[in-house]
């Protein structure tokens, strides 16, 4: 069986433009994500639109109370960091050789 997308990317990259939510949209959007019911398309395209430091940092606050709340306080490897800490383990236990100064 063929792996399938849940998530419409056509549908979404055209929801992305001149999409960016009010302050007072972002602020239901993450009092929704918060309630751990899903968030819908536009919701999502709404945050990715999102450009502002704060605006930012309220939606990774957001994301960590979500994460804290479903898999409590342990720490949760994503596929990315699975491939970095593989490949900084190999690193330490099989270290770049040095070059040797030649005379």
């Amino acid at each position: 069986m063929r792996n399938q997308n849940f998530i419409d990317r056509d549908k979404l990259y055209g929801m992305l433009q001149d999409n960016a939510p009010t302050e007072s949209q972002l602020n239901d959007i993450l009092n929704k994500a918060r309630k751990l019911k899903g968030l819908n398309l536009e919701d999502v395209a709404k945050l990715l639109s999102v450009e502002d430091e704060a605006g930012i940092q309220k939606i990774l606050d957001t994301a960590e109370y979500c994460k804290d709340e479903i898999y409590g306080r342990r720490l949760v490897l994503t596929h990315i960091h699975r491939q970095r800490l593989r490949r900084q383990l190999r690193l330490l236990r099989f270290p770049p050789r040095q070059q040797s100064p030649q005379a």
